[in-house]
């Protein structure tokens, strides 16, 4: 690494204060009357130089603002003083030579940002002093002294934008010296360490500050990863490829943690260097004796901001799961799985429980003692969800596990959770201490795209119950407002639930409030009569925490590959309704019963609206649920994660599909969807007076024509499982719409009640691929991908002849016939990046209730076509015109990006 300049002192810089010097104590003696040291003198003292640092002398003007030493005349910005870093080589931290520096300390934080390094500065009440090690006349150091007491201190570092926390600097700074460190370049993380060089340093450090505590059970090692192996860096500024051998040896001198080994890397795209770095971390686990966990080859591990935990992904950015490496010979049972948000957790899945008035707990032991009895005098309140999870010390929030251990929760476990416990679309109501961290940041990423209010406690407050409701009140027993809590992403709207007197009410007009207590000022005389005749029977009430611990339903990260399996007592949970209403402690359920169904043409009766009620309900019944039974070895096509004997319908059924089109464009152009199949629910959609308008059909399905997904041999992947949880779903195969049949069409307005539509005379449903995330509108998200293995060479016409603005390109695999006014791209393909369109157009063949058909496809004359998203990895070798009636090249074999050929000028930040 070449040296980075270090600027010299300025002769004839010395001032009256600069005239100390320093003893062994740290002390500053100064010589009474001592004359000023002279200019050839001060020039001939040579001050320490220290590789990968800076120095920059300023000096302060008059009016407050600095300038160079050498230059006192000139104002210096942050854009200057860049300037002058840069000048002087740029790729170092930086000592800022200057008395009382941290009074600029708006200036040279602007400066850190610049450059990206570490900014030194002094004290705001610090001058600078110069000290001599011992009479050697070697070289000198510039040391802040502190202007009361006349001793050292030490230099103050100013780092780039990031964590607002002290961060480790590149330099050892003790005494008011700075020293370069020696060994390896380590930063320390939670449980772990990182393993980093001077490239990646500060980048690392940053990312490094922002994870946190995650199982006790897992030692984290964060490395850069280069030809296959592990890139390590020393103080001195070198830096080597170590293998895994050389890891477990550089690792042996650091303090050891047990367990399990969890990598944070990014693997390499080139298929050789995945197998040398899977060959290193085999290399690894067996030199240290442990299974050593590492996100898929092509993939990477990456931070997320909920949890503060690391997640595996794939090459597409989509959650994955953590592959093992063991030791040889190890035979023992992973003692980690992967969850639905791709972290690393212990087996068994989160514990979690409920009570009639709060549907979701999951807590310490001791915090569900001290909260029982309040748990179970809570009622629940319609339109309102009350959940009760951990707070970590840092604020996360977290569950109980299966080994009793907490571990923060990520978004989409939580909303597997809470769709587990019964929760659909209802404002949150957090129980839970918002004391701890920055639990307010940790809970609004957490709930990000709920689409639902978040009430959680103001700091310092805790949960009292009521009258059945929960009240927040403050240290001094006096009742305080809960918060809402701002989630990123939720559009602004009026909130449900207002707090008034530290609870939350439905939001009304003043007026109206007013004339309800005039008119029953009994109201308030009775609650606190019946909050008193709660608190004296209290003790009297069994407690019930464990009585109602669980383990609820989740599906782990297997559901990507449908091999997953579940608890036992998952299956349980799955099969039991979810209730409409939750009763008050000690009265018995109703016995359920189903409606009596008014025919499809007749008018349906509207039920009374519910008082206190958002919207009116809607006067769609809820639909009987068939008799299921496993179907003949039939597996609908474009559904390959569903089994070979699915659960299917025994007997003709009804559904309610929602979507967005009309009756009739249902029927002639197709359900957007973007797989093979549609859902269709036993209940119609509950009203809301934010929901975006929309239609419903409903649907008569006859037997063998849908799945039930809420079978136990069900592995339904996560992602699609997050858009149903909760609710009675069947899923209608592409393959078998012929056998579905529309009985009925409604608009759904936000006030609940459903207008009635025609249907057309065919009654047919057809399915539209729209929306997949691949991007290319008109095919279906599962569709065969080429090439299957290695990169492989294809051609596109430009100008694009056709699917150019479907979200695609048009290839094809072999050169096509010379064609005047177009030129001709050959392309090198990842694998897997493009669409088969051939094959697509064969498994759509027997789908003629899909759009578009196979015709439709094989009319594109295409025999590929590869996404948007893909062109910034895909490669131009070559591009050809037409010249004497043949394709012929007309630019050099250069290596650029599709996404440079198709539009130059476009930041490769801002492409597709």
């Amino acid at each position: 690494m070449a040296r980075p300049p270090t600027t010299a002192r300025q002769p004839g810089h010395e001032t009256d204060r600069l005239r100390t010097a320093v003893g062994p104590d740290r002390a500053v003696t100064r010589a009474a009357g001592a004359p000023a040291r002279p200019a050839a003198a001060s020039a001939a003292l040579a001050e320490r130089r220290i590789d990968g640092l800076t120095d920059l002398w300023l000096t302060e003007l008059p009016d407050g603002g600095v300038a160079a030493a050498h230059d006192p005349g000139t104002r210096l910005s942050a854009d200057s003083l860049t300037q002058l870093v840069r000048a002087a080589g740029g790729d170092a931290d930086v000592r800022i030579m200057l008395p009382h520096g941290a009074r600029h300390l708006s200036l040279f934080r602007a400066l850190a940002g610049r450059v990206g390094r570490d900014v030194l500065i002094t004290p705001a009440d610090a001058e600078l002093s110069h000290r001599t090690p011992g009479d050697s006349g070697g070289p000198t150091d510039t040391v802040p002294v502190d202007q009361a007491t006349g001793l050292a201190t030490d230099w103050l570092v100013v780092h780039p934008p990031g964590p607002g926390r002290p961060l480790p600097g590149w330099f050892d700074l003790s005494g008011g010296l700075v020293r370069p460190r020696a060994g390896l370049v380590t930063l320390a993380l939670p449980g772990g360490v990182a393993l980093v060089t001077r490239a990646d340093f500060v980048a690392r450090r940053s990312a490094v500050a922002r994870l946190m505590a995650g199982h006790a059970g897992l030692t984290t090692i964060a490395v850069a990863v280069r030809d296959g192996g592990f890139l390590i860096g020393t103080y001195s500024g070198t830096q080597s490829i170590y293998s895994g051998h050389r890891v477990a040896e550089a690792l042996g001198d650091l303090p050891t943690w047990g367990g399990d080994i969890r990598t944070w890397l990014t693997w390499p795209a080139d298929p050789a260097l995945q197998r040398r770095l899977r060959s290193n971390l085999v290399e690894l686990a067996d030199t240290m004796g442990t299974t050593v966990w590492a996100p898929p080859p092509g993939g990477s591990a990456e931070l997320g901001d909920a949890s503060a935990d690391l997640s595996a992904v794939d090459r597409d950015g989509h959650v994955a799961r953590w592959q093992p490496h063991a030791p040889s010979g190890d035979t023992a049972r992973a003692q980690f799985e992967s969850d639905a948000d791709g972290r690393l957790v212990p087996v068994g899945g989160p514990l979690a429980g409920s009570y009639p008035g709060v549907a979701l707990v999951s807590v310490s032991r001791q915090r569900e003692a001290a909260m029982a009895d309040r748990y179970a005098r809570l009622d629940s309140r319609a339109g309102l969800f009350a959940v009760d999870l951990a707070v970590l010390p840092d604020g996360r929030l977290a569950t109980v596990r299966a080994d009793d251990t907490l571990l923060a929760l990520g978004p989409n476990e939580c909303r597997m959770l809470l769709a587990a416990a019964g929760w659909w679309d209802e404002d949150l109501l957090l129980l839970c201490p918002a004391d701890p961290g920055d639990l307010h940041h940790y809970a609004a990423a957490l709930f990000a795209g709920l689409g639902v209010d978040v009430w959680v406690l103001p700091p310092g407050a805790v949960v009292d119950v009521r009258a059945g409701q929960p009240v927040a009140i403050g240290p001094d027993r006096a009742p305080v407002e809960w918060q809402r809590l701002a989630t990123p992403g939720d559009s602004p709207r009026p909130p449900r639930w207002r707090s008034q007197g530290g609870r939350l009410v439905r939001p009304i007009a003043a007026g109206a409030a007013r004339e309800a207590r005039r008119a029953h000022p009994e109201r308030d005389r009775d609650e606190a009569t019946a909050a008193g005749a709660a608190s004296a029977s209290s003790a009297a009430r069994p407690s019930s925490g464990d009585r109602y611990r669980r383990t609820v339903r989740r599906p782990t990260m297997d559901a990507l590959t449908g091999e997953a399996s579940e608890p036992a007592s998952a299956t349980a949970a799955r099969n039991q309704p979810v209730p409409a209403a939750r009763t008050s402690p000690g009265s018995a359920a109703p016995a359920p019963s189903l409606p009596v169904l008014p025919r499809p043409d007749q008018p349906v009766p509207a039920p009374p609206a519910a008082p206190g009620s958002a919207a009116p309900a809607p006067s769609l019944p809820v639909l009987p649920r068939p008799g299921t039974a496993a179907g003949r070895r039939e597996r609908p096509r474009g559904i390959a994660w569903l089994p070979s004997r699915p659960a299917v319908n025994t007997e003709p059924f009804e559904l309610y599909i929602h979507t967005d089109v009309t009756p009739a464009q249902a029927a002639e152009d197709g359900v957007p969807s973007p797989d093979l199949f549609l859902l269709g629910e036993l209940a119609p959609p509950a009203p809301r007076l934010d929901a975006p308008p929309g239609h419903l059909l409903r649907v008569r399905v006859a037997p063998g024509a849908a799945v039930d997904l809420t079978a136990t041999d069900q592995h339904v992947p996560p992602t699609l499982y997050l858009s149903f949880a909760g609710r009675d779903v069947f899923l209608l195969p592409a393959g078998r719409l012929d056998r579905v049949r529309m009985l009925a069409g409604y608009a759904l307005e936000p006030s609940g009640e459903p207008i009635r539509l025609d249907v057309p005379a065919t009654g047919a449903v057809r399915l539209r691929c729209v929306g997949a995330r691949h991007g290319v509108d008109g095919l279906p998200g599962d569709v065969p991908r080429w090439p299957a293995k290695h990169t492989a060479k294809a051609y596109a016409l430009l100008p694009p002849t056709g699917w150019a603005d479907s979200g695609g390109l048009g290839l094809y695999r072999r050169r096509p016939p010379a064609r005047h006014g177009h030129r001709l791209v050959e392309l090198r393909v990842e694998p897997h990046d493009a669409i088969d369109l051939r094959a697509c157009a064969r498994e759509l063949a027997s789908l003629a209730l899909v759009r578009p058909t196979a015709a439709e496809l094989r009319a594109a004359r295409f025999d590929l076509i590869l996404p948007a998203r893909y062109f910034d990895r895909t490669t131009v070798t070559q591009v050809l015109a037409v010249r004497r009636r043949r394709w012929r090249p007309i630019t050099p074999r250069e290596n650029h990006t599709l996404s440079e050929l198709l539009d130059p000028q476009e930041p490769a930040g801002q492409r597709s």
